[in-house]
């Protein structure tokens, strides 16, 4: 799972399959770089995601209350998952196209 920081943005690429195992990496990524302003997450590599990895990954979301993130990639259904998960609905929201060059670089 490849992670850079840059101006601020804390980059995430998940590139296999999102199971629990990869989302404590996801959460221990995110603890090394914190505190975080931004946190940008690509799941659209992900071959699958499983969704008994999503509680992992709303208690991410969740911890910290004072950074922004960008989901990119998940389906409606993870989403949903998500807001019942007790995420607010504009933590999951869909954040549109991945600027170009910005996670692709790295």
């Amino acid at each position: 799972m490849p992670v850079a920081a840059r101006s601020g943005t804390t980059f995430v690429r998940v590139e296999r399959r999102f199971d629990v195992v990869e989302a404590h990496r996801l959460r221990d990524a995110i603890t090394l770089f914190a505190p975080v302003n931004h946190v940008s997450i690509d799941f659209s590599g992900a071959g699958a995601i499983d969704d008994t990895a999503l509680p992992v990954l709303a208690q991410v979301l969740l911890s910290h209350p004072d950074s922004r993130f960008s989901l990119y990639g998940l389906t409606h259904h993870h989403r949903r998952l998500l807001r019942y998960m007790g995420v607010p609905g504009h933590r999951v929201a869909e954040a549109g196209a991945i600027a170009p060059g910005a996670a692709a670089s790295w």
